[in-house]
């Protein structure tokens, strides 16, 4: 699908309206001569307590994801004794089920983004959702 729907400029893309091909130099054009420079608050953002709270549960939920998933195969087989036809069929379902709710949620927020909910708290809500 990449090599059918993406293209290295907007000028190649052969369903790409004048209009939007327009606004689209436009914007580049005038953002590349723009002179200031901006630079992120890094102190700022590292002395935050809600930075090292994403931080913190990312990377827990992360490890605990990844161990569960490296260890479920062998706990299968072992404690539940599984064969490997079933083991592999179970095993996969954690996967076959955040590629769906990845899809379902993505919709929603979609949605939802159309209604008057804000980015921020749309973003705030999937991530709830999602570590949870």
């Amino acid at each position: 699908m990449w090599f059918a729907l993406v293209f290295n400029r907007p000028s190649e893309h052969p369903r790409i309206s004048p209009k939007e091909l327009k606004y689209i130099s436009e914007e580049t054009h005038s953002y590349l001569n723009t002179k200031k420079k901006v630079h992120p608050p890094w102190l700022k953002m590292l002395a935050s307590p809600a930075v090292w709270a994403i931080v913190i549960a990312t990377s827990t939920f992360t490890w605990v994801y990844s161990w569960v998933l490296c260890y479920l195969p062998m706990y299968m087989q072992d404690v539940l004794r599984y064969n490997i036809s079933q083991n592999a069929m179970l095993s996969s379902l954690p996967f076959v089920g955040k590629f769906a709710t990845g899809l379902i949620c993505g919709y929603l927020a979609d949605r939802l983004l159309r209604t008057s909910l804000s980015v921020s708290r749309n973003r705030k809500i999937f991530q709830m959702i999602g570590k949870y």
